[in-house]
């Protein structure tokens, strides 16, 4: 479905943006971005602190379409802030892992200008998942990946060591994160059933995208096919080196996690732990609850 666009917004991750990815400085991108998608450099902004993103989105009450430029964890901010039941998602691949914008297949800076200028809209999947730290409970709204254990631990490190040499940045991280695993114990009940069942696990993904950074865990994926995808396993060093290279190689020669679809997942975990949501990451969480928000977002594809 195509849509006429009149009033944009685009919001720029600073850190990202002066990494030059694709050869260009924050004063190029702009710059570029203002020529080629006509707007005003009033409607250009450009974050300043963790958490810009949401704020901008917040107050951006007057744009049809807000344009995240970064990575995941850009796009989980903006989408925090705007209003999904009006505005319309963009997305400028400019980050590390960039799931989304490779499961829509927009992987290259022009094409996803062009996929915003000629606004080709889709209807997706959001999750929902509302999250215990302490006594507080939180809410935030995830449209790529949520992670538990290793793959959390793997973002972390990741967030804070490797950005700057982006192509192998997670599966530096990867490495680094195998020999920090640890065993999780939780009760988790899928799709609201009574019964919950005991599980041990050092690593737990929850996905509604066929990628999880840059590994696509789940190849039969589907972002709006109402249920997202989960994975979980006790695996030692051995068996998720085994496992994170099939995935990354594709070959998927070696799957020793069991793999399922649901609506829902109740997680309650035995000690608190660290919690990824769209590569921002919550320390001491223990207790989240995953909810699949069928075809509720607009994005550009």
């Amino acid at each position: 479905m195509t849509h006429q666009i009149l009033r944009k917004k685009i919001i720029i991750n600073h850190i990202s943006a002066s990494r030059k990815p694709y050869g260009y400085g924050e004063a190029v991108l702009k710059d570029m971005l203002k020529k080629y998608m006509d707007v005003p450099v009033s409607s250009i902004a450009v974050t300043e602190y963790g958490g810009h993103a949401t704020d901008i989105a917040r107050s951006s009450t007057a744009a049809d379409m807000i344009i995240a430029v970064g990575g995941d964890g850009t796009i989980g901010e903006v989408l925090n802030g705007m209003d999904v039941s009006r505005q319309i998602l963009g997305v400028i691949p400019y980050g590390t892992g960039n799931s989304l914008a490779r499961d829509t297949g927009i992987r290259k800076l022009t094409v996803a200008m062009e996929a915003v200028k000629n606004c080709r809209v889709r209807k997706v999947d959001l999750i929902k998942a509302r999250f215990r730290v302490q006594n507080d409970w939180h809410t935030k709204y995830v449209v790529a990946t949520c992670g538990i254990g290793y793959t959390a631990k793997v973002t972390n490190i990741a967030n804070h060591c490797f950005k700057k040499i982006r192509p192998l940045c997670y599966p530096i991280a990867s490495m680094i994160g195998l020999s920090r695993q640890r065993k999780l114990h939780a009760k988790i009940s899928v799709d609201s059933c009574i019964n919950e069942k005991d599980v041990e696990f050092t690593m737990f993904v929850v996905n509604n995208t066929q990628f999880a950074g840059n590994f696509r865990v789940f190849p039969r994926a589907a972002i709006d096919d109402g249920e997202f995808d989960i994975t979980y396993g006790s695996n030692n060093f051995l068996r998720q080196l085994l496992f994170d290279l099939s995935v990354l190689t594709r070959l998927y020669f070696y799957a020793p996690a069991k793999f399922l679809k649901a609506k829902s997942l109740k997680i309650a975990l035995q000690k608190p732990a660290l919690l990824m949501l769209d590569g921002e990451i919550f320390d001491n969480v223990s207790e989240v609850i995953f909810e699949i928000q069928p075809q509720m977002l607009n994005l550009v594809v």
